[in-house]
């Protein structure tokens, strides 16, 4: 009976700290001004450090994915993106930008709401016994690093062949819209599981996307969207709506259970 309402005392307190961190996380950037690096922090790192110690059988196999998985199509991307104007993060705490483009920033982000989200999956969804499969982890890492090798041989040559009109759109549609629509259309028991975590990262993307954009971390400059919508006192892209808000979780749980999970 005790151990029963440790456990419910222990639920409560994680609904109770997934409310309040990211209003804290909002509250305290504003009030403070802080920049993109410390709010990023706020918003996705300390989370992601509670829910570690909360769920730590999980932590081998998130880590695995998230650095196998966003670290090179994350800086694939980013490159694209920056490069490409799809979006402008004028300031950095840091002097060294990757490949003269990429904040340092958007890694702690990229990595940080990868990892928070999944694991906030396997800590309220998933609970999965289902173990890191070594060989199998392996075998996506060269794969991965066979295309990133690629990736870097292509900016050596020429960085100019990575840039394309509508990047964000494009991007998208290959690497999220596309792929998780077909893993959902095959799986589809999954999404009863999926929207409960998505609907949650809804809420905390539109707070950190105002916290964002009301410091000035990113700006949203490029004319080649497919259209802008109102946002509080902003306008942001359909892209951004579209891909960031709704389908962005939803593609990191996809990707996870499709190469690391049991996709049940």
């Amino acid at each position: 009976m005790a151990k029963k309402k440790y456990s419910l005392l222990s639920k409560k307190i994680d609904i109770i700290f997934l409310v309040l961190s990211p209003i804290f996380a909002t509250l305290f950037s504003l009030f403070f001004k802080a920049n993109y690096f410390v709010s990023t922090v706020l918003f996705f790192v300390i989370p992601a450090i509670y829910f570690s110690l909360r769920t730590p059988n999980a932590i081998k196999k998130v880590t695995a994915f998230t650095l196998l998985m966003y670290v090179p199509i994350g800086i694939i991307s980013d490159y694209i993106f920056e490069a490409g104007n799809a979006w402008t993060i004028p300031h950095s705490v840091f002097s060294y930008r990757v490949f003269n483009v990429i904040p340092i920033e958007n890694f702690f982000w990229g990595i940080g709401s990868t990892y928070l989200c999944l694991m906030l999956y396997e800590h309220f969804i998933d609970k999965s016994k289902y173990l890191l499969d070594i060989e199998k982890t392996k075998k996506i890492g060269f794969f991965i690093l066979f295309i990133f090798v690629i990736f870097i041989f292509q900016i050596i040559q020429n960085g100019n062949v990575l840039l394309f009109d509508f990047p964000y759109l494009w991007i998208g549609l290959i690497i999220l819209a596309i792929p998780t629509l077909s893993f959902l259309l095959k799986f589809h028991l999954l999404i009863s599981k999926f929207l409960k975590i998505s609907a949650y990262f809804f809420c905390l993307a539109t707070l950190n996307e105002f916290t964002a954009l009301s410091l000035g971390h990113w700006k949203f400059t490029s004319p080649t969207y497919i259209g802008q919508i109102p946002f509080f006192n902003f306008f942001i892209p359909i892209e951004e709506f579209f891909f960031y808000f709704i389908l962005m979780s939803l593609a990191i749980m996809s990707y996870y259970e499709f190469f690391f999970d049991d996709r049940k």
